[in-house]
Parts: C-alpha cells; structure tokens; sequence
C-alpha cells in the first residue's frame, strides 16, 4: 500500500472523511489558481510540480489541459461576484475581456461552477472535522 492511500484510510477511519475529499485537499492549489486564470507554466512554479503534472490534475478534475498562458481575468472572481448567475457571468467577462469567444466564457463558468462545488464539499466534509 502506498503512503498517500494509508493516510486516506486513516483520514476515513479516524475524521470519517471520504477518500476523494483528501483528493480535492492535495490538489486545491492547482485547481485554485487555474480557475484564478494562472497558465499551468505559473501554477507550477507555484506548487513546485512539473507542468505534466499540472495538465494530469487539470484533466482529472476540470476535462481538460489547462491555460496556456494566463487569462487576463480572474473567472472565479467574477463568477463569485455574479454569484454563479451564468447571464451575468457572461456579460461581466465580455466587459474586461474581448480575447474570448463564447464558447471559451461557457467552458470558464463552468470550470468555475465545478471548482466551487469541489470547495463546498472540502468544507462540509473536510473543515468541519479537522
């Protein structure tokens, strides 16, 4: 058995907290700044990982390879600020940015919807026990 699947069970059996949640704890970093709009060649400077390594947690959790270089906006600020409201994420994003199609806006929310909804289970089953 491996270290990182021993420190799961042990999380599991003494916090009752789910494997997959320990998960979502060791790479929320990576899928923090992604959502930020941080290139995955930043991000890995940020957690001291490879870029290959960056793209395989990208692809696991959010389907694809991560930026190529950085947004120059934060879609989970203002995916926030819209309060998850998908028309008023649309229009905010088209008013800092014009370097986005729709589909590109459509896949940020979305990312960012499936970011916050790996941070809402990480603090119903992670914080509140630890």
């Amino acid at each position: 058995m491996d270290i990182w699947q021993a420190v799961k069970g042990l999380y599991k059996e003494k916090f009752d907290i789910p494997a997959y949640v320990l998960d979502f704890v060791a790479v929320y970093d990576v899928l923090l700044k992604c959502v930020e709009g941080y290139s995955n060649v930043k991000i890995s400077r940020y957690v001291s990982q490879d870029t290959k390594y960056i793209s395989e947690i990208l692809i696991r959790y959010f389907s694809f390879n991560g930026w190529d270089a950085d947004l120059d906006f934060s879609p989970i600020a203002l995916y926030n600020r819209c309060n998850g409201d998908i028309l008023r994420y649309k229009i905010d994003v088209e008013t800092v940015t014009n370097l986005y199609d729709k589909e590109c806006i459509n896949f940020t929310y979305f990312i960012c919807r499936r970011f916050n909804r790996i941070k809402k289970e990480i603090s119903e089953k992670y914080d509140s026990k630890s």
